[in-house]
């Protein structure tokens, strides 16, 4: 079986390819299976010959009318572009036509991109790239091609369901980590004020807004301090209810456990249409460094996670807030989570995506 992942970040872009294409062709590489790599621009220029090929987000042929010739040279021209030349739909009947089966791979939910991301919600939803307009609704296409793809494998339940009604054949994977990134952890907690740590981007400012986590950690702002790359609206809104809290710089996701090892306990608010979306990998990043976790109880992303608390309201973050306050609580939290999370690597469940492609090549 000869398999090529089609990844769709650019450098710089993000860590999506990571999840849902890098680390799984890692883990089968190194399993002794047949695959490469390869960017979906050269998936367009040079369609693989394959068994199975895997294709990260860009389903869309774009258009052929609309030129960019007018603009100067640079990032609006080069990304306009990039949205409108992809003849991705094209290579993908190309590929199905010489016997390859074709399967397509996300794990946002492009419908519902908060207010906080404009930009992305005008470039799917509108077809507006930096005021221009590409010349097609991305999403229109998308799930036209979701619907022309062999299969179509997403890491939340949410996605799957919502999604679904486009695909002929949907599944729900996992994101799971690159285990070499972590180191092993004993952790050691001193006596201090609770570290209670967070990482997120702008998109989550419904998350901290709608979920009740304000009122918890205002009522509990003597017992602790709040730390992470926090937006500036939710700096804001730490300021407005006094909460103590130590703003750092972003950092890849390569040196997020340097981070989370400054945790006593990792924090994952939800909230909102567009959350319901999110996968299970905060939570697993704080696991594997030894950190106990509340989150959110919301269309059950977290439902299979270990070692810490499910909430669904403000009472309900204050009391696990304060019950991880306890020694032994929070050890045995913390060494449940550890055991969990060192068996959620690709190395251990590649039967989780190798099942699903001798599943689709058997139709």
């Amino acid at each position: 079986m000869r398999i090529v992942y089609a990844f769709a970040d650019h450098p710089g872009e993000g860590s999506c390819s990571d999840w849902l294409c890098r680390f799984p062709a890692n883990a089968l590489y190194k399993a002794g299976y047949d695959v490469s790599l390869i960017h979906v621009s050269q998936f367009v220029e040079k369609p693989p010959d394959a068994d199975i090929i895997v294709v990260e987000r860009i389903l869309w042929n774009g258009v052929d009318s609309v030129r960019f010739d007018h603009l100067p040279d640079g990032p609006t021209k080069a990304g306009l572009m990039y949205w409108a030349d992809m003849k991705v739909l094209d290579s993908i009947s190309d590929c199905q036509a010489n016997g390859a089966k074709v399967i397509a791979v996300f794990d946002d939910h492009f419908e519902a991109y908060p207010d906080t991301h404009e930009q992305f919600r005008s470039r799917w939803l509108e077809g507006i790239f930096d005021g221009n307009y590409i010349g097609f609704v991305p999403i229109e296409q998308f799930k036209e091609g979701l619907g022309l793809v062999d299969a179509v494998m997403v890491p939340s339940k949410f996605l799957a369901q919502h999604y679904g009604k486009y695909a002929s054949r949907m599944y729900r994977i996992h994101n799971r980590p690159n285990l070499s990134l972590f180191p092993i952890m004993q952790n050691d907690r001193a006596p201090r004020r609770l570290v209670v740590g967070w990482a997120g981007t702008s998109q989550h400012e419904t998350s901290w807004r709608d979920s009740g986590i304000f009122y918890a950690l205002d009522s509990l702002r003597d017992k602790i301090v709040l730390v992470g790359h926090f937006p500036d609206t939710i700096k804001v809104m730490l300021d407005k209810y006094r909460i103590p809290h130590q703003h750092g710089a972003w950092v890849e996701y390569t040196r997020f456990p340097q981070v989370v090892a400054a945790y006593d306990v990792g924090i994952c608010p939800l909230a909102g249409e567009f959350d319901k979306g999110r996968s299970w990998i905060k939570w697993l990043e704080c696991s594997l460094m030894g950190k106990p976790v509340i989150a959110q109880d919301h269309a059950g992303v977290y439902d299979e996670c270990v070692g810490g608390f499910i909430v669904s309201d403000p009472m309900d973050w204050i009391e696990s807030l304060r019950r991880l306050m306890d020694d032994d609580t929070y050890y045995r939290m913390s060494l449940d989570g550890l055991a969990w999370s060192w068996q959620q690597g690709w190395d251990g469940n590649l039967r989780e995506i190798t099942d699903i492609f001798e599943e689709v090549l058997g139709d």
